[in-house]
């Protein structure tokens, strides 16, 4: 626990009477923060959870989906941010559609668009961040 924030890890080396321990604390509130690998993208419905911030953006495009639709959910809204850097263009293409046809597209940074285009450039000099 750091500054009153209880914070604790969920991944799949943790034995399983471990992580339904760490998902039900979770639940009760006993924990803040969940820092989870891709175990936590699918099976868990936790509701009131209304931030998801993916540290490494997804491979594939359902896993971006299940991973994201973990907030927002039963009519409830969520806010999901993803981290995507220009070794990820590959991806942004498909963020980008996902976001368009569940009418996000607005929300869409001009750079993920850039990089969904292939028009981004890098820059040594370029130091700003995307929000």
């Amino acid at each position: 626990m750091m500054r009153g924030i209880k914070v604790s890890p969920l991944h799949g080396e943790m034995e399983q009477l471990d992580r339904n321990a760490t998902v039900e604390n979770f639940k009760k509130h006993e924990i803040s923060v969940l820092v989870a690998t891709s175990i936590a993208a699918r099976g868990l419905d936790i509701s009131g959870l209304d931030l998801v911030i993916n540290f490494d953006c997804p491979d594939h495009l359902e896993n971006y989906v299940h991973r994201v639709g973990r907030t927002g959910r039963s009519d409830q809204t969520g806010t999901a941010y993803t981290f995507v850097t220009p070794d990820d263009r590959a991806y942004a293409s498909g963020i980008v559609e996902a976001l368009e046809s569940c009418g996000q597209g607005h929300k869409v940074p001009k750079r993920l668009r850039l990089m969904k285009d292939g028009t981004y450039q890098t820059s040594l000099t370029d130091r700003s961040v995307v929000r």
